[in-house]
C-alpha cells in the first residue's frame, strides 16, 4: 500500500511539473496579445528604395518614441507596439517624409508607403515637388476584442479522488 501511494506521489509531482512548464509556454505566447505593428517602405524622391533611412514611430498618447532603420530593400518593421494612434516619419540626410498618422490596432501589422522629398523648401515654395503618399490598412481583426469570457470545469470525482496535500506530506515525512 506504501508502494502504491509513493507511485502517485510521483505522477502527481510529474503532472504538476508538467503543468507548470505547459502554463509557463502559455503565458509567454500572450506576451503581445495587445499589441500590433507598422510596417511600409520609403523611396527616395526619384523612386529608388532608401535603404537605412531612420525612422521615428512616435504614439501620441503616451509620447512614447520608436527609433530604427530601414533594410536593405528601403523596409521597416516596427513589432510589438501598444494598441494607440502614431506618427509615422522617415528621414535621411536632408531628406525627410511628411509625418504620417497611423492607427495600430490588436493583432494586425499596417503597412505603408512614404516617399522622402527635400527637406529644404522654403516658405516660398522653391523646390516644391508633388508628392503622393499612400497608407493602406486593414483594419479587419482576427481577435474578437468584444468578447472576454472565460470559463473551466471541475468535476466533483476529479477533487475527491485526488489525494490531498496534508495527506502526502504525511507520507513522505514517513
Amino acid at each position: 500500500m506504501l508502494q502504491g501511494l509513493l507511485r502517485r506521489q510521483r505522477v502527481l509531482s510529474g503532472s504538476t511539473l508538467l503543468f507548470m512548464v505547459l502554463f509557463a509556454q502559455l503565458t509567454f505566447a500572450q506576451s503581445d496579445a495587445g499589441a500590433g505593428g507598422l510596417r511600409g517602405e520609403i523611396s527616395n524622391a526619384d523612386g529608388t528604395t532608401a535603404a537605412n533611412a531612420s525612422i521615428t514611430v512616435r504614439n501620441a498618447e503616451t509620447g512614447y518614441v520608436r527609433e530604427l532603420h530601414t533594410d536593405g530593400r528601403g523596409q521597416f518593421d516596427a513589432q510589438a507596439l501598444p494598441v494607440g494612434r502614431y506618427f509615422v516619419q522617415a528621414s535621411q540626410g536632408d531628406f525627410k517624409t511628411d509625418e504620417v498618422e497611423a492607427i495600430v490596432t490588436v493583432g494586425r501589422s499596417h503597412t505603408m508607403v512614404l516617399a522622402l522629398k527635400s527637406a529644404n523648401q522654403d516658405a516660398g515654395g522653391k523646390e516644391q515637388t508633388v508628392q503622393t503618399q499612400t497608407m493602406v490598412m486593414n483594419t479587419d481583426s482576427p481577435i474578437d476584442t468584444h468578447d472576454v469570457s472565460s470559463s473551466s470545469s471541475v468535476y466533483l470525482r476529479s477533487i475527491t479522488s485526488a489525494p490531498s496535500v496534508a495527506a502526502l506530506f504525511l507520507i513522505s515525512c514517513n
